[in-house]
C-alpha cells in the first residue's frame, strides 16, 4: 500500500483467507476502539449500536464496520475492504480537522443530522449521527465506486451548517 497523507492512521489488517481468525482480530480493534473507551467528536462521546442479533456474541456496531448490505441476498455480507480498514474508523474520528480529511453535516430524508468524514486521499468515510448530548457511529466503509464518490460529492454541495 502506498503512503497516505495521514500519518496518524494505523496499518490495516490483511485478510488472509481465515474468516474467523480475521474477525477476532477486527473485533479486537473495535473493542479497544469502540467499547473499552468512546472516540470524541466536537467535545462528545461517540457511542456504538451494542445490540446483538441471531445469537452473535458480537455488536451491531461492529458488524457495520466489516459487512455491507447485499440487496440480492437481502443480507449483511463480509466486504473485505471494508473489514481490513477497521482500524481507521476512531482514528478518523478523533482526527477530523486534519488537512485533508473533508467534513460535512447533512440532512438525511429521514429527519435525522449526520455528519460525513470523509477522508478521500485514502478513500474511507465514517458516518456519525447527532443526538442531543452525543454522536453515534453509523457506519465506517471504504469508498470502492465511482457512483458512491459522486453521491458523496453530491451530498457535501448540499451540506447544512
Amino acid at each position: 500500500m502506498s503512503a497516505h497523507p495521514f500519518s496518524f492512521l494505523p496499518e490495516i489488517i490483511r485478510f488472509t483467507g481465515d474468516w474467523d481468525t480475521f474477525v477476532a482480530l477486527a473485533y479486537r480493534v473495535f473493542k479497544e476502539g469502540f467499547l473499552d473507551s468512546s472516540p470524541r467528536f466536537h467535545g462528545q462521546y461517540v457511542s456504538v449500536n451494542r445490540s446483538k442479533k441471531d445469537g452473535s456474541s458480537m455488536e451491531e456496531g461492529f458488524w457495520h464496520l466489516i459487512t455491507r448490505d447485499d440487496k440480492k441476498f437481502k443480507e449483511r455480507l463480509p466486504d473485505f475492504p471494508r473489514a481490513e480498514r477497521i482500524t481507521w474508523a476512531r482514528p478518523l474520528i478523533e482526527n477530523y480537522s486534519t488537512t485533508g480529511m473533508d467534513c460535512w453535516r447533512y440532512l438525511e430524508g429521514n429527519g435525522r443530522v449526520r455528519y460525513y468524514l470523509y477522508a478521500k486521499a485514502v478513500d474511507y468515510l465514517v458516518i456519525l449521527e447527532e443526538s442531543p448530548k452525543s454522536f453515534f457511529l453509523v457506519t465506517g466503509f471504504y469508498v470502492d465506486s465511482d457512483w458512491k464518490r459522486r453521491e458523496l460529492e453530491s451530498k457535501k454541495r448540499k451540506c447544512i451548517p
